[in-house]
């Protein structure tokens, strides 16, 4: 078994993308082993093994920050943001961006959210359509807290876990 290192999910090893946030694998370095090998003890029963570093490093490492994306009547989804400084989520219509929405909803580049000085920040990127917070337009940059709101459009980004 592998697990995510972004949402900590645990798939199969030949999985070619995690099912908890739908990231690729795209190399070894990009995900940790997971496994507990059985052995033989004297009484000729199954004994588990210790865990490996891997596992207790996973253990130790700090929960991802997780969103819940939303568009009434098309999809709903959490995608998840590493607690790692500089870690960064972008918002808009293009399809390079980790959070895409229609069309009609945003700009091709609208929304950053990042992660810094243990903060979780929303900047807008200079769209005509400025994204909302609660109902204020975000002119800049300005931290969220746990169960802020951002509206671009009828999409609804809410930080659900900080």
């Amino acid at each position: 078994m592998k697990t995510c290192p972004h949402c900590l999910s645990t798939t199969f090893d030949d999985m070619p993308l995690c099912y908890g946030c739908l990231r690729l694998f795209d190399d070894v370095a990009d995900f940790a082993m997971v496994s507990i090998p059985l052995r033989e003890g004297a009484d000729d029963e199954l004994q588990l093994e210790e865990p490996s570093d891997v596992t207790m490093s996973l253990a130790n490492r700090p929960s991802p920050i997780r969103f819940h994306v939303a568009v009434p009547d098309l999809f709903g989804y959490d995608i998840y943001l590493d607690r790692v400084e500089g870690a960064q989520l972008t918002v808009g219509c293009a399809r390079d961006n980790n959070i895409v929405l229609p069309h009609h909803e945003s700009r091709r580049h609208t929304l950053r959210l990042y992660y810094e000085q243990g903060l979780v920040w929303a900047e807008d990127k200079g769209s005509t359509q400025r994204p909302l917070i609660e109902g204020t337009p975000l002119t800049g940059t300005r931290s969220l807290t746990h169960g802020t709101t951002l509206e671009i459009g009828e999409a609804k980004i809410e930080l659900i876990k900080s």
